[in-house]
């Protein structure tokens, strides 16, 4: 039998030290869960400090409106609206071997680049086919003009000659201007009256005269009767 401890004597009752981190006697082994007293939120780094507002997202600016765009063989032309209604600035990019950007050189583009002079460009035009553009420009009067500008060979620009100008260049002989079709080596016009008139190389007929013979070329504006739009393939309207 065990001693009696004397009369007076504390009872200890033996204890158990743990590691930190390793079960209490009769607990399962693992991780030990943390209790979140009730009533607290755990704290967290993305949640702003009482009191605080977070700050406003950086604007961002307006995107380009565009009024036209025109495509040729290897260049594009667009009108971007400056706030005048159907009227806006002229901006070209791509291959400009011939002029066809309107830049007054022949150094190409990889970014859209401003044809300085106007903001009064209304239409732009061009061709898959093509290594020149055309636009109609209205300045104020009672008529939109027509300007070309690039490659020549043929006359397809209107001007009178097979000279290619590096800016636009008006068609004099074309007041107003209407429907326009440009292909790769001839021009057309649909004039609001409803006369057609097409220039440039004329080797297939594609300009509607009656006559298909190499050297018949025409370099001024020639009109024909029509009425409708007008469109233009490589080497017909």
């Amino acid at each position: 039998a065990s001693p009696t401890p004397p009369s007076g004597t504390p009872t200890t009752t033996p204890t158990t030290t743990t590691t930190p981190g390793s079960p209490a006697p009769g607990q399962p082994s693992g991780p030990v869960a943390t209790t979140v007293p009730t009533g607290t939120t755990p704290p967290s780094s993305t949640t702003p400090p009482t009191g605080t507002t977070p700050p406003d997202p950086e604007p961002q600016p307006e995107p380009d409106v565009w009024l036209d765009i025109a495509g040729g063989q290897s260049h594009t032309c667009v009108i971007k609206d400056e706030g005048l209604g159907d009227r806006g600035s002229l901006w070209c990019w791509g291959d400009n071997s011939q002029g066809q950007l309107g830049l007054d050189d022949y150094d190409n583009r990889d970014e859209p680049t401003r044809v300085a002079g106007f903001d009064d460009w209304m239409s732009v035009h061009s061709s898959r086919t093509a290594n020149h553009t055309c636009a109609v420009r209205n300045d104020g009067s009672a008529s939109d003009r027509l300007y070309c500008w690039g490659g020549n060979f043929y006359g397809q620009l209107g001007t009178g000659d097979t000279e290619g100008r590096l800016v636009p260049t008006s068609v004099v002989a074309l007041t107003p201007a209407s429907s326009i079709a440009v292909a790769m080596t001839h021009t057309c016009n649909l004039h609001p009256n409803g006369t057609l008139r097409c220039w440039g190389g004329n080797e297939y007929g594609e300009l509607g005269l009656g006559d298909h013979r190499v050297g018949t070329n025409v370099l001024d504006p020639t009109g024909q009767g029509s009425e409708g739009n007008v469109v233009s393939g490589k080497w017909s309207s």
